[in-house]
């Protein structure tokens, strides 16, 4: 069964950029929320780590949650959280 419609009319190269395409924009989105967790662009130029979001930008979104959850008591800000949309999509390819 196709996940929309108009995906069953599609080639196999065209699902094929489309999956990498969404891959692209859920590290992109990953990118953003590892940013606000950090304190924003100009902390994160100075804060980021490679090797952390490697694995951040793979893991499932729920459990990155719950990990951050347990390691920083102070909430992030409201902003940061992704569109449930996106991460749906981005948990899925998971």
């Amino acid at each position: 069964m196709c996940l929309f419609l108009w995906s069953c009319r599609l080639t196999l190269e065209q699902k094929e950029l489309c999956r990498s395409r969404l891959k692209l924009l859920c590290y992109l989105d990953r990118l953003a929320t590892y940013e606000d967790i950090l304190g924003g662009p100009d902390a994160a130029e100075q804060r980021y780590d490679s090797e952390f979001f490697k694995k951040f930008r793979n893991q499932n979104i729920i459990l990155s949650a719950r990990t951050y959850a347990r390691v920083n008591p102070s909430p992030i800000p409201l902003h940061s959280v992704s569109l449930s949309v996106s991460l749906s999509l981005c948990v899925s390819l998971s």
